[in-house]
């Protein structure tokens, strides 16, 4: 089954500082969306995961690759920088780097964070979704 993901990247344009005249402002002209995807996902034959479920996050690490965090399937899934499928992490589970339900994918320098819903815990991860360990979040009193 062939099956693809456009995904399209908008950027926000935002003025620093100073103001803004009635001239400057901006309008529906300035915005143009290409017809070409600038990112398209899947498609190959070692994607057996058809379609994406709930995505939770979404980030390019060093290499290029993106890393989908799929919260219903369970899953990192990793797509090469043309859009082809990589490979995929995935681990249903409650133990270490096994993850419930994922909440959130978060990437800081060459570290992965995956947020686990069903248990206040956050896994760190290499860039290749290698286990390195759990931090366990700690509720405040008030």
């Amino acid at each position: 089954m062939t099956r693809n993901f456009a995904v399209v990247v908008a950027v926000a344009l935002a003025a620093c500082g100073g103001q803004r005249n009635e001239s400057e402002s901006l309008t529906a002209a300035n915005w143009r969306v290409d017809s070409a995807p600038e990112f398209d996902v899947g498609g190959g034959e070692q994607d057996t995961l058809d379609t994406f479920g709930q995505v939770m996050g979404v980030t390019r690490i060093h290499d290029g690759d993106v890393v989908v965090a799929d919260q219903s399937t369970h899953a990192l899934r990793y797509y090469a920088p043309d859009g082809h499928f990589a490979r995929v992490v995935r681990r249903e589970g409650d133990g270490p780097g096994e993850f419930r339900l994922i909440l959130h994918l978060w990437r800081c320098g060459d570290t992965l964070f995956v947020r686990d819903w069903n248990a206040p815990r956050v896994f760190v991860l290499d860039e290749a979704g290698q286990y390195i360990r759990t931090n366990t979040l700690a509720a405040t009193e008030s």
